[in-house]
């Protein structure tokens, strides 16, 4: 008799998954090629480079999705994206990893998620977020200046300030999504400031709006983004100057509150095989050095895609 009681649990359990329309899907890329890069950095010298590289032309990833159908127009699904490029750690869940419950009322997530200003820039132009998309180490307007991971703007324009210094995604957010009003689309994203934070990054508060409008051959969208960050400071260190050389010491610098502000617009338009690419973008903020010192910085792009063929595109 217990048997027959157990089998039938088991039977009621898969009965009840298969019910429930659970969709689960695996999807990813692995870019790799080979590349040769030259830079000239003001105050740094020139810089080149030729070998074999990863994300030339898109992000290497692995997704996992899963997505359940609860009934009445409702769903909720988990999204878990991993960084997969050659030479880096690959932690499961490093690039998204959010929950979401959708529904006629739109989409609402939680989590780690891509944010507006990343769409903005990808509508720009369309190298993605590869090279010749302004995320890249060597020519990036979107990784330069403004776009730090925590909202500090450097005053250096090293390489090693620069690095990491862009504005993809925020961790612990909550996000909306309305629906699709006839080819308009709006967002929020906000994740609250920790001012009693010992790290800097966890004191980090981030609001993001997008909006984005899509028919036909033309696609619009702005994104506007505000940092709220707690500066922890740093004590005084010494170092060589990249330009003359000689040793100098940096100053301490206090700990104090400051906002980072982005505002990106972005639009394309096709024309048959050939898609033409436009982008403005603007950036203001406190620097890491002091309080008071800001950060004005203006940029603008073009763009043009060309289908040679249906396999060939030239950018």
């Amino acid at each position: 008799m217990q048997k027959k009681i157990i089998a039938l649990a088991v039977a009621g359990l898969m009965s009840g998954a298969a019910f429930a329309q659970t969709n689960v899907t695996v999807s990813g890329l692995l870019d790799v090629g080979a590349f040769n890069a030259k830079g000239t950095f003001t105050g740094t010298g020139f810089s080149a480079s030729n070998n074999a590289g990863y994300n030339g032309a898109g992000t290497s990833n692995i997704t996992f999705r899963a997505q359940e159908d609860l009934g009445g127009g409702m769903n909720a699904g988990v999204l878990v994206e991993s960084d997969i490029r050659g030479g880096a750690t690959a932690l499961l869940g490093s690039f998204q990893k959010y929950v979401w419950v959708g529904g006629s009322f739109g989409q609402v997530s939680l989590g780690q998620r891509t944010n507006f200003s990343t769409t903005t820039a990808t509508t720009a132009q369309p190298f993605g977020t590869a090279m010749g998309g302004g995320y890249s180490t060597a020519f990036g307007r979107l990784r330069g200046f403004g776009y730090g991971a925590t909202g500090v703007l450097t005053a250096d324009g090293s390489t090693a300030t620069l690095s990491g210094n862009r504005d993809v995604r925020a961790d612990g957010s909550i996000r909306y999504d309305t629906p699709n009003f006839q080819g308009f689309t709006a967002g929020l994203s906000y994740k609250p400031k920790n001012a009693g934070a010992t790290e800097t990054t966890a004191s980090t508060g981030h609001m993001n709006l997008g909006l984005n409008y899509g028919v036909g051959p033309m696609k619009v969208s702005y994104a506007y983004v505000k940092i709220s960050n707690t500066n922890l400071g740093a004590a005084a260190f010494g170092r060589f100057n990249a330009t003359t050389g000689a040793p100098e010491v940096v100053a301490a610098v206090a700990a104090y509150d400051g906002n980072t502000k982005h505002n990106l617009l972005g639009a394309n338009y096709n024309f048959g095989p050939a898609t033409v690419y436009a982008g403005y973008t603007t950036s203001k903020a406190d620097t890491t050095t002091a309080a008071g010192n800001e950060f004005d910085s203006r940029s603008w792009n073009l763009g043009l895609k060309y289908a040679v063929t249906g396999n060939v595109d030239v950018l």
